[in-house]
């Protein structure tokens, strides 16, 4: 059983000191114990709207990210906030990001000479070949043709992932869109709750 602050008129779980997190602070900071509190569910309308944390405009739900920890299992920021937020770290951090890259793909190589058995002829090219367009996993048809990220873009997925011994070879691999193949990321199928 939670016990609730001891704040009259309250009712938040106690944090510290019988109080709960947000007294605790006031208390902390000298503040007024008793001025009402600001809750973040202000920023949930009933109307299926909601407040951007960044550009305060009044937007609807589903105009921000999924986030199982936000409110109402929603970011703060909505997603053009959080593309402009992206482009500049993106800007900002390209020496970083560069990097990161490179010691990805030396990462992968290494898992490549360490694979079981590997098929240099197994490729994007080879693969669609072999099984058409779509992706393996959710259906949908992929494109062949972007460079940049696209949830759509396709990929050559491991079955079983190199990281877990599986071969580069064509049994044991298949066509992906970026999307499920991430989202899969070194899981088995077994593990992997399928696309979502």
């Amino acid at each position: 059983m939670d016990l609730k602050c001891s704040i009259k008129g309250c009712g938040g779980v106690v944090f510290a000191v019988t109080m709960c997190q947000a007294h605790y602070a006031r208390k902390r900071r000298g503040a007024d114990l008793h001025a009402p509190l600001s809750r973040r569910t202000r920023y949930l309308n009933k109307n299926g709207t909601r407040i951007c944390n960044n550009c305060s405009e009044v937007k609807s739900i589903e105009e921000f990210q999924d986030n199982p920890k936000g409110l109402a299992g929603k970011l703060g920021t909505c997603r053009v906030c959080n593309a402009v937020k992206s482009k500049l770290y993106r800007e900002r951090n390209k020496e970083r990001l560069r990097e990161g890259k490179r010691q990805y793909a030396s990462r992968r190589r290494a898992m490549l000479k360490n694979a079981p058995e590997i098929d240099p002829s197994v490729n994007l090219k080879t693969l669609r070949e072999k099984g058409g367009d779509l992706c393996t996993y959710c259906g949908v048809l992929m494109d062949f043709e972007t460079i940049e990220y696209a949830p759509h873009k396709a990929s050559v997925d491991h079955i079983v992932p190199l990281s877990r011994g599986g071969a580069h070879t064509f049994g044991n691999t298949t066509l992906a869109c970026l999307k499920c193949n991430m989202s899969k990321f070194n899981k088995t199928l077994q593990e992997w709750e399928g696309p979502r």
